[in-house]
């Protein structure tokens, strides 16, 4: 008899890493990546050998990327605007 996986069991989420994004259970690689990946034109298949996942990883992050594209975007954006606020102010810290 065949095993069913549960798609689930593919993405998680914890307080305590990645400050509680969405990533590839086992992995260091967040949905978010992924998501950003394919939405710039890159393929399952070269996500996945270029990140070393495995397809169904690959295609359970773009899914939940899609399923939650709003709040993920949304994420991003927070993460983008900080990083450039602590960019700024460590520049304007830099003697000369």
């Amino acid at each position: 008899m065949a095993t069913t996986i549960e798609i689930s069991s593919f993405i998680a989420s914890r307080p305590d890493y990645y400050d509680g994004w969405p990533h590839i259970t086992g992995t260091g690689v967040t949905v978010a990546r992924v998501g950003l990946l394919h939405s710039n034109g890159m393929s399952p298949d070269d996500i996945a050998y270029n990140l070393s996942l495995t397809l169904p990883q690959v295609y359970a992050a773009i899914t939940h990327y899609l399923a939650n594209q709003a709040e993920i975007d949304r994420q991003i954006a927070a993460y983008d605007e900080e990083t450039l606020r602590i960019a700024a102010e460590r520049r304007g810290q830099c003697p000369g």
